[in-house]
């Protein structure tokens, strides 16, 4: 086991395209879809441009505000990372979706096999979803919660643990 330099949760914010999943009709929930890395990938080809990078970046939106949202899905999400042999993250977040402020779920992982499970876990415990709408692409800004960890590979060289992506920098003076 790798020894984790630092860890934590922190907090994102993105701009993003969302479209209909139409996968979401079939489970009965609005699904949203978005790409998962917009502009990351450069002309330069740095960071390496992966041939079949098929992650897919997903959010169900929480019908009606949820007291302890946060903690909740966070909670849940290291029950499906224990039981589930699958790269499946479970993130809670929040967003603008037709003008109106909802939670939500994001969801990063290659298949979707499992989101029906997910759904059913987290309606089991009292979290209602919208259900599914056709809807023109709507831009809008993502707030998430994620929990990260760092491994020092050496030193000023971090690995994010569970993203599978190094990068180098002074860390610790980065964060002072």
């Amino acid at each position: 086991m790798k020894n984790i330099t630092f860890e934590g949760l922190t907090c994102f914010n993105v701009k993003l395209e969302l479209e209909r999943c139409k996968r979401g009709k079939d489970l009965g929930v609005l699904l949203l879809e978005s790409d998962h890395n917009p502009g990351y990938y450069s002309v330069q080809n740095f960071p390496p441009n992966k041939k079949k990078n098929n992650a897919r970046h997903c959010y169900l939106l929480v019908k009606n505000s949820v007291n302890c949202f946060q903690d909740i899905v966070l909670r849940l999400a290291r029950e499906v990372r224990k039981n589930i042999d699958h790269n499946l993250h479970i993130t809670p977040g929040q967003m603008t979706f037709n003008n109106k402020e909802y939670q939500c779920v994001r969801i990063n992982t290659r298949e979707l096999e499992y989101v029906p499970e997910l759904i059913t876990n987290l309606k089991s415990i009292g979290i209602e979803f919208l259900s599914d709408r056709k809807f023109e692409k709507y831009s809008s800004i993502i707030y998430f919660k994620k929990y990260i960890e760092f491994v020092e590979l050496k030193e000023d060289v971090f690995f994010l643990e569970r993203e599978g992506a190094g990068f180098c920098c002074n860390l610790f003076r980065t964060l002072r």
